[in-house]
């Protein structure tokens, strides 16, 4: 899969969007996602993750897949692309992070984010 020209299609197409937008014409795309589909949410614990845990329960999809960090370390490539080859998702909610409030911003800005 050449995902360089599925980056540029979809660049093209939220441009598009934009455009649509400007005119005050409603978008082409739609997007409907199987309520079967293997869906991963990484971050599932945390406040955006859970969330999405929830409306997608909510709105009856029942194959959600989730590991905490202790199982699946985003950190480590090969780790993820293991899991990936064993799980294969149709969908991937990216809502991990570190997080550490105002006081680990403060004292350490840095390590937060990166």
């Amino acid at each position: 899969m050449d995902f360089h020209r599925l980056a540029i299609k979809a660049t093209e197409a939220d441009v598009e969007d934009e455009r649509l937008k400007l005119q005050g014409t409603a978008s082409k795309r739609t997007l409907v996602m199987d309520k079967h589909a293997r869906i991963y949410i990484a971050g599932h614990r945390g406040m955006v993750g859970s969330a999405i845990v929830r409306a997608l329960t909510a709105s009856g999809f029942d194959n959600l897949i989730v590991r905490t960090s202790k199982e699946l370390d985003l950190r480590d490539n090969g780790c993820v692309a293991a899991f990936f080859a064993e799980a294969k998702p149709d969908y991937v909610f990216l809502a991990a992070a570190k997080v550490g409030g105002i006081l680990a911003n403060t004292h350490v800005p840095s390590r937060v984010y990166l």
